[in-house]
Order: structure tokens, then C-alpha cells, then sequence
């Protein structure tokens, strides 16, 4: 039985918050998850840059609303809200974002893009993608099956052409990539391990058996960019959300949300000489449960996050 929902979307903008602390409030309601760990806010500051994203849930547990700030010295440059809308039976029908971007000025900017969600016996086949604000379509994502698994998902501009398209195996292991831009995309074990791109840009990437980004490197004429990053044993935030019913979260061949990252670095060379070499710690404190708390990093940026129903 197909499902497609559609619903009008007006828009506005705003919304956001800042504080963060350790507590308990507000509490999720009782919903189809045990009363665990939930994402609830992060905030971030690094030099003259702070930002924070919130989450509000539905009774159910799904994530209704995402907010984001930026301010950059005291000044307010971004605002923007993400909605999220669900059928009775719990399937994401619809979602809008809306951001807002203010210049030193005082002028501002506003974006809006609505998301139309489409099912067939249960599993998403498209969604299509608008500009809120004049009703414009902008592209889509569309879903194949084989056996009831996900075979291909592809992104298209406004008129159906495909922009990226990813293919898989009846595991579920990505085995092809086609992007616009690049020549070639080189994927090994599920992963990309490579991308040329139409300007002679190389980019190779490593991972670990967890799926997790290690190492990546961007080489073009005579310059190269080379950045390790290396983890902790603790399980990633985003482990406290529900997924989308009805949704694949397929592995599209890069870095898999596992740990929380505790070191990178950053090398850079012109032509066999140093003009970068940086490394960045992240010292880390966790709830009772092993979720980070936010980090102080090496460089005085720091960020601090809330959980609800945490310990």
C-alpha cells in the first residue's frame, strides 16, 4: 500500500538556546524507548564563535525540532530551526528547515527548504525537495529495493537527472558511487577510499574495522594536506535518538559515528615544505552511562552538552 503525504509549509524563522549544565530537565515523556540518555542540547565555543543546537522530542521519542545559534563576538550570524512532522503511526511525512543569516550590517537572508516524505509498504521511496518559500522544487531522493533491502539511493536535481548515486550489495555494503564532479570514486570494503576529482584533486581516505575515518589526505600540485584522527571507547550521542521508521540509514562510504574523537592533526606541505603541522586534544568528561559531556580542547575551544533523563 503506497503512503504519500504532503502538507503545505509555511515558514518563518528563529529559535535557539544557550546555558548548558549537567541536569535532568526537561524530562522526555514516557515514549517507545526506556527513559534513557537523550540528546537535549549542545553549545560550543571556540575564540569568538558560539553556537548551540537543541532537541525537542514528541511524546513518542521522535525528534520534533532541532535549533541552532551562531554568534561571532556577542553578534547573532545565524539562526535557523528544523521541524519535523509524523503520521500516526509514527513515519516522517514531512519536514522544513529554515535558517536565517544576519551580515555585520544588520541585513539578513533567509532560506527555506521543505521535505515531502513518500512510502510503499513501509519503506521510504522518495522525498521531495523544495524552496519553502516559493514552492520551487529543487531535487529529490530516491530509494530502491531488492528482496526488501536497500539497492540504490540516488540525489537528483530538479529535474530527476542524478547528481549522486549510491549502489549496494545484498548485505547492505556500498559497492558503487557515481558523483557529479568526480572522475573517479574508488570504494574498497564498503568504503571510499579514494576520490579523483575533474581538477586533479586527490583524495584518499583510510578507516578502522569500526568504519570510523582515521586518516584522510587532499593532494594537488605540488600541495598536500594530510589529517589523522584518532578516538575514545565511548559510545557517539547520537546513539540516544530513535531512527526513522521506515527510513535505511544506509553507510554511504564515509566515516561512521562510533566514538568521540580525542586527537587530530593536521600536516600541510608546499612542495616538500612545512606550512602546517597542528595537532588538537580533546580532553573529555562522561555521564554515568559513558556519553561524553563535551570536551576542552587543546586549543581553548570548548563545548559542553546536556542530556535528559541522563546519569
Amino acid at each position: 500500500m503506497k503512503k504519500h503525504y504532503s502538507t503545505r509549509l509555511f515558514l518563518s524563522f528563529i529559535l535557539l538556546a544557550g546555558a548548558i549544565g549537567c541536569h535532568q530537565e526537561p524530562i522526555i515523556p514516557k515514549s517507545a524507548i526506556p527513559g534513557t540518555c537523550q540528546i537535549y542540547r549542545i553549545a560550543v565555543v571556540n575564540e569568538g564563535i558560539r553556537d548551540t543546537t537543541t532537541y525537542i522530542y514528541n511524546g513518542f521519542g521522535h525528534v520534533e525540532e532541532v535549533t541552532y545559534r551562531q554568534w561571532t563576538n556577542g553578534i547573532m550570524t545565524t539562526n535557523s530551526r528544523q521541524n519535523f512532522t509524523y503520521s500516526a503511526d509514527h513515519y516522517l511525512v514531512s519536514q522544513v528547515d529554515q535558517t536565517t543569516a544576519y551580515t555585520a550590517g544588520g541585513s539578513s537572508t533567509r532560506d527555506s527548504k521543505g521535505y515531502i516524505y513518500t512510502y510503499q509498504d513501509g519503506l521510504i521511496q522518495q522525498v521531495a525537495i523544495g524552496n519553502a518559500l516559493s514552492g520551487q522544487t529543487l531535487g529529490y531522493t530516491k530509494y530502491t529495493y531488492e528482496n526488501g533491502k536497500l539497492k540504490t539511493y540516488v540525489e537528483t536535481n530538479a529535474q530527476q537527472q542524478p547528481v549522486r548515486s549510491y549502489t549496494f550489495d545484498g548485505t547492505g555494503k556500498l559497492v558503487q558511487v557515481n558523483e557529479a564532479g568526480t572522475t573517479t570514486a574508488v570504494v574498497t570494503n564498503g568504503k571510499i577510499t579514494k576520490r579523483i576529482l575533474n581538477n586533479g584533486t586527490t583524495i584518499a581516505y583510510q578507516f578502522d574495522n569500526k568504519g570510523q575515518l582515521v586518516s584522510d589526505s587532499t593532494a594537488l600540485a605540488g600541495s598536500q594536506i594530510m589529517r589523522t584522527y584518532s578516538y575514545d571507547n565511548y559510545p557517539y550521542w547520537n546513539k540516544t535518538q530513535l531512527q526513522f521508521r521506515g527510513i535505511p540509514s544506509p553507510d554511504l562510504g564515509g566515516h561512521t559515528f562510533v566514538h568521540n574523537l580525542i586527537a587530530n592533526t593536521i600536516v600541510q606541505t608546499q612542495n616538500g615544505r612545512f606550512v602546517q603541522n597542528q595537532k588538537f586534544e580533546y580532553r573529555r568528561t562522561y555521564t554515568k552511562t559513558g556519553y561524553t559531556l563535551g570536551y576542552a580542547r587543546s586549543d581553548g575551544a570548548r563545548q559542553n552538552i546536556v542530556y535528559t533523563n541522563c546519569i
